[in-house]
């Protein structure tokens, strides 16, 4: 569970961890957004994916989450990967190549990318 103040940490990008992820998902050609520092989007069209960062300060777990619907349902929706607070940059950076890599996988291969998709 995360306090209202440790949520506003998250969206105001203070939090280095939080920040660290969405970099990774930035330098990887997401967008961030100017308002809200604990998402990443990106447009694979026809539809754009978010990539969602919450904190679970009771386990001392960051939560990345990735959703991109096709056909009315997000196909990343098992893609969930929860990080402890005391991770090292190298071991983050693994654990977000892998991520990353099934994600584009899963958004690659769904329907309307496939089908619909004209980018």
């Amino acid at each position: 569970m995360t306090t209202k103040a440790e949520l506003e940490v998250l969206l105001q990008g203070k939090d280095e961890m939080n920040n660290q992820i969405i970099e990774f998902f930035i330098s990887r050609g997401w967008a961030g957004d100017r308002i809200i520092k604990n998402i990443a989007t990106k447009t694979y069209h026809p539809n754009s994916a978010v990539v969602r960062v919450m904190l679970d300060s009771v386990n001392g777990l960051y939560r990345v989450s990735p959703e991109y619907v096709s056909c009315g349902e997000n196909v990343l929706r098992f893609l969930d990967v929860y990080i402890r607070s005391s991770t090292d940059c190298t071991q983050l950076q693994s654990i977000l190549e892998k991520q990353y890599e099934r994600i584009e996988k899963e958004i690659n291969f769904s329907f309307a990318v496939r089908f619909l998709g004209n980018g």
